[in-house]
């Protein structure tokens, strides 16, 4: 059991949830993160086409903050989807957007868990239950104690 940031969800079936302790870790990858690509001197050379694709892991640039991804789709020539490990959520980008991630930032690990509640179905849901939850997650702060049940991602908690 430990506490945990709701960091995005889409139902009580699709959390991401980000573990209280790692807070500190994640502030410092970020940190560290930004320092590298702000740079223009020390950023690494952009991708050949021939090294997007799934799932690669990348620095992508969103709003002028750099993240740690994974791409997870191609979306034609210009785009690519990538899911921002650290924070549970997908964005679509343009091309320019990601660039290799360095060495030292892929060492550590996802920052953010996929989970789903136990014992619950996406058919068991209505409108209401989606609400409900919604202000559940808003009541709490995102803030939630929580207890692993499985091994495989998505976790249930």
């Amino acid at each position: 059991m430990f506490y945990a940031k709701v960091s995005h969800f889409m139902s009580p079936v699709e959390i991401s949830l980000q573990p209280k302790y790692l807070s500190s870790a994640r502030k410092s990858i970020m940190n560290q993160l930004n320092a590298a690509y702000q740079s223009a001197l020390s950023r690494p050379d952009g991708f050949q086409e021939d090294q997007i694709f799934v799932p690669v892991a990348c620095a992508v640039q969103e709003l002028g903050i750099w993240y740690r991804g994974r791409i997870s789709q191609i979306s034609g020539k210009e785009h690519v989807v990538v899911e921002l490990v650290d924070f549970g959520t997908q964005i679509l980008v343009p091309r320019h957007h990601i660039l290799p991630l360095f060495r030292r930032f892929g060492r550590a690990p996802p920052l953010c868990l996929k989970c789903k509640t136990d014992g619950l179905s996406i058919n068991d849901l209505e409108i209401k239950d989606l609400h409900d939850f919604k202000d559940i997650v808003s009541e709490c702060n995102a803030l939630f104690r929580v207890e692993i049940k499985s091994m495989d991602e998505p976790f249930l908690v």
